[in-house]
């Protein structure tokens, strides 16, 4: 709405004001009237109408104020009815004129002087239109002139020398000096430009909530305007969300915002004009849950009494059933708690003070983790990575997230015999008793399946990425592995995702410095507090790392399915989910030429580097008749190759604790060996090169160099002279070029065996050396008795060098 007034001759410094006319304004039994004549003269006209019968008495007083004032008394008169009172040499302005009589009679009048004796110029009338806001800038000014003679020019306090039209002005005082150039007779003004108080407000006609269980989220609102010209804007902002989204270009004045995650939001709405108008609006959670398991979390800031109010209305609900719960803080609050409704379940709707403080979630639970065809990837592995070596003992915690390791450890006697020195302990308590995470006798570890501290592998996949882990890790490295078991054999147990979560807080609190999750799952909506987990390890500065799949596709592709959590590598919802930039995404490459290994996840944005994915490592199961067995086995995938690359960054962190993960990041990419057919598959578009990275970083870890052999062999091992081998003792092999011992790279010992009634030979060990002059064996003891004679054959860069050693055994 546009303020107008109309206003009559302003010279000097005055202020616009919107005038009545100029009759009585106020008239207590007398009469006044003030009649402007010219050159600065008002008559100022006194009638007594019922002041005393109709007459009045001296003294009479006339007080005018304005851009002059002055008090005049008459009293050379006894009675009268009338009297004119002539105000002459007036200042030109306006006057606000009081009469008062000797018989207490009063009235007044205004008015304005327009011209005074020295200047005939004069400011007939003027109109303004404030902004439409603050901020806008569609004020205007209108002036009109009277008795102009000349030329005019118009010098604003603005810098303008527009006139007499001003336009496009915003809120604010604007001075001007309007001279008339033929005589140099001047006006001086001043208008206010103030917008009314209502401006543009945005109006809130309905609210629904989230229902919180899909993407894109279904809360949001019907809004209208009030005030302001279309085309309008809405921005919505939800700080705590990391939302901030703008709609431009609105014609109707009634419009709908939807795809919302429940949360308080600020709306600012915007009209063409520049007006602005802000108001909050809190979109609820829809609680109604359908029946199965449904995982809660709730805000850190959560009080005890509204944690106890909302934990006795789960309580109270009939067929809910709490099944598990981790993740414990002060007054016994469980943060997460897994339920099962039996039948659907209205939790918590929208409108109650505590809204804000749980959501429940659905997503991703009864998931597979770990592929459970994993095992039949055989590996060959010809030349994994090569061990560094360092001068002085470090070390770093490392948390293997899977499907347990059976570690060797004091309290976990039966544990692989070659997984020893790799445990982690909490140390809070000497015998594992309770701790911040709810859970008790978990002094080396959790099993989050079974619900205790004893962890045992279920099906070989975290034992085998352990001992890369260990013999992947430079010598004098040490990696205190955090044994969390999240994964089980069982294809029907549904709580993994749960544990997962847990699992990472857990690892969080309890100082991870290093987090490996060969594991992921698919899923079209993401798990919020699986999202939340990380993010915590976000805030710690933890890199975690996470192993692509094995699933052969192009996980950028538009109709590639999601993976999680390698996903959280994009934002997803609006806002809700935040990239996470704590996550190295790795696969894995066939080491013999470089190229991805047919199986290995790829995708540009998601997947950052690829490495060796092909080992020889530990590996434990329970066979046929339940007996435990410890191995060595080959098995290829991107879990190993994420393992490795935890091994890697466990050695940065053991010799560079305080080392940021985005800086690690940054010099990991930087540092990677280029592959050109990676260079469209790959974040980084190559693999890792942890030399390079140790070098960049200036860590004292070193690689052994040695000699390649890929062109022309010439290569002899001079074996040890010995016909027969007692139980028990080593055979070496001392590696020459032309009869001089040398050093070569990628030096590959496999020692074969001929079993009584096979008909043939097998493998029965293997060792990689990443540079030697030198291989050795020892034989077991006792020797089996199945076994009539071992063979041992070395490679170079996967080429077989002759002769291979006949070992017999001694009997």
């Amino acid at each position: 709405m546009k303020n107008l007034c109309l206003a009559v001759a302003l010279f000097a410094a005055i202020l616009p004001i919107c005038l009545p006319a100029q009759d009585d304004v106020f008239s207590d039994a007398l009469s006044v009237k003030c009649d402007y004549l010219d050159n600065g003269t008002i008559i100022v006209r006194i009638q007594a109408d019922d002041c005393g019968g109709g007459s009045f008495t001296a003294p009479l007083t006339v007080i005018y104020t304005g851009p002059q004032s002055d008090t005049l008394i008459f009293d050379n008169f006894s009675v009268e009815d009338s009297y004119d009172v002539p105000l002459s040499n007036l200042l030109p302005g306006d006057y606000n004129i009081v009469v008062f009589t000797g018989n207490g009679c009063s009235g007044g009048c205004l008015s304005s002087v327009i011209q005074s004796n020295n200047c005939i110029l004069a400011l007939k009338n003027y109109e303004i239109s404030p902004p439409s806001c603050d901020g806008a800038t569609n004020g205007r000014i209108d002036i009109t002139l009277t008795n102009v003679q000349g030329e005019i020019s118009y010098s604003w306090s603005d810098g303008s020398e527009e006139g007499p039209t001003r336009t496009g002005l915003s809120t604010g005082t604007y001075y001007v000096t309007i001279t008339d150039q033929s005589n140099g007779c001047f006006i001086d003004a001043n208008f206010d430009l103030y917008p009314d108080e209502i401006g543009i407000s945005p109006d809130f006609e309905a609210v629904y909530p989230d229902s919180s269980f899909s993407l894109p989220r279904t809360g949001g609102f019907i809004m209208g305007v009030s005030g302001g010209d279309s085309p309008y804007s809405v921005r919505v902002m939800n700080p705590v969300l990391n939302y901030d989204n703008t709609t431009n270009n609105i014609q109707d004045s009634e419009f709908v915002v939807g795809q919302l995650a429940a949360g308080e939001y600020t709306v600012i709405v915007g009209d063409a004009n520049g007006c602005e108008g802000t108001k909050g609006v809190n979109i609820g959670y829809k609680r109604v849950i359908p029946p199965g398991l449904f995982i809660l979390e709730y805000d850190d800031d959560i009080t005890i009494d509204e944690y106890e109010a909302l934990f006795t209305r789960l309580e109270e609900v009939e067929n809910a059933d709490l099944k598990k719960s981790c993740r414990c803080g002060n007054n016994g609050i469980e943060y997460l708690q897994l339920w099962e409704a039996i039948d659907t379940i209205e939790l918590l709707t929208s409108g109650e003070a505590s809204t804000t403080k749980t959501r429940p979630d659905t997503s991703g639970l009864s998931q597979q983790l770990i592929d459970p065809t994993w095992v039949v990837r055989q590996g060959s592995v010809t030349t994994p990575p090569c061990q560094g070596s360092a001068p002085s003992p470090k070390s770093a915690n490392v948390a293997i997230i899977d499907s347990g390791s059976d570690l060797l450890s004091p309290r976990r006697t039966n544990g692989h015999e070659d997984l020893d020195k790799v445990y982690w302990t909490n140390r809070r308590t000497a015998n594992g008793g309770s701790n911040i995470g709810c859970h008790t006798d978990d002094y080396e570890g959790y099993d989050f399946v079974g619900k205790k501290g004893q962890v045992h592998d279920s099906i070989g996949h975290g034992t085998h990425l352990s001992g890369i882990l260990k013999y992947a890790s430079p010598s004098n490295v040490d990696l205190n592995l955090m044994n969390l078991k999240v994964c089980s054999p069982d294809p029907s147990y549904a709580y993994s995702i749960f544990d997962l979560v847990c699992a990472i807080h857990y690892a969080v609190d309890s100082g991870a410095q290093v987090i490996n999750l060969s594991l992921g799952y698919p899923s079209d909506v993401p798990s919020l507090p699986l999202y939340n987990a990380l993010k915590r390890a976000e805030m710690e500065d933890i890199p975690v790392v996470v192993s692509a799949g094995n699933s052969s596709q192009d996980m950028s592709a538009p109709n590639a399915g999601m993976r999680w959590p390698v996903f959280f590598k994009k934002p997803h919802g609006n806002g809700e989910f935040k990239k996470l930039d704590n996550l190295l995404v790795v696969t894995s490459i066939n080491d013999a030429n470089n190229n991805l290994d047919s199986y290995a996840n790829f995708g540009l944005g998601l997947v950052d580097i690829a490495t060796v994915g092909d080992y020889f490592s530990t590996y434990s199961y329970y066979n046929s008749s339940g007996v435990y067995q410890q191995d060595w086995q080959a098995f290829k995938g991107t879990s190993q190759a994420a393992a490795y690359a935890s091994s890697v960054i466990g050695a940065v962190k053991a010799h560079n604790p305080l080392i940021k993960t985005s800086d690690l990041f940054q010099q990991i990419s930087r540092t990677h060996q280029p592959v050109a057919g990676l260079s469209a598959k790959l974040n980084t578009g190559g693999t890792l090169n942890a030399a390079a990275l140790y070098r960049t970083l200036g860590l004292p870890i070193t690689f052994t160099q040695g000699i390649s052999a890929k062109t022309k062999l010439g290569w002899t091992p001079g074996w040890s002279e010995i016909d027969q081998v007692l139980p028990g003792a080593n055979v070496k092999g001392i590696l020459k070029h032309k009869g001089t011992r040398t050093i070569l790279n990628n030096v590959m010992l496999i020692i074969t065996a001929r079993i009584t009634g096979l008909g043939g030979v097998q493998e029965v060990d293997r060792i990689y050396y990443c540079a030697t002059d030198i291989v050795d064996w020892t034989l077991p003891n006792p020797i089996p008795a199945n076994v009539e004679q071992y063979f041992a054959t070395v490679y170079i860069d996967g080429v077989k060098v002759e002769p291979t050693m006949p070992i017999t055994p001694k009997r």
